[in-house]
């Protein structure tokens, strides 16, 4: 059973890749920010507690984000705990903003 999963998985990767290039910017996978019928988007992220890859892979989302234009860009400061990434959603919540 793993080996079919397997070669399923390497099937459909391949057929990805064979796939032109200008056919995938046809398609409606657009990133620019825009409404979602009218109202902001609301995005979750969820983390199941502390862990020092956290707050990097927050900032990392944090500044994807802000590359694409979804919000104003917002350095996410260095704190003591750096396994905690609390302080950093409290400081976006108070700093950053997005239309």
């Amino acid at each position: 059973m793993r080996n079919l999963i397997a070669v399923i998985l390497f099937a459909v990767l391949v057929g990805m890749s064979a796939m032109p290039l200008d056919a995938m910017a046809d398609s409606d996978a657009s990133t620019a920010p825009r409404l979602n019928h009218g109202k902001k988007w609301r995005i979750g992220y969820y983390e199941g507690g502390p862990y020092r890859n956290y707050p990097i892979n927050l900032r990392t989302i944090v500044a994807g984000l802000a590359g694409l234009g979804w919000m104003a860009p917002g350095d996410i400061p260095a704190y003591q705990d750096d396994s905690d990434s609390r302080k950093g959603w409290d400081y976006l919540v108070q700093h950053v903003n997005s239309d």
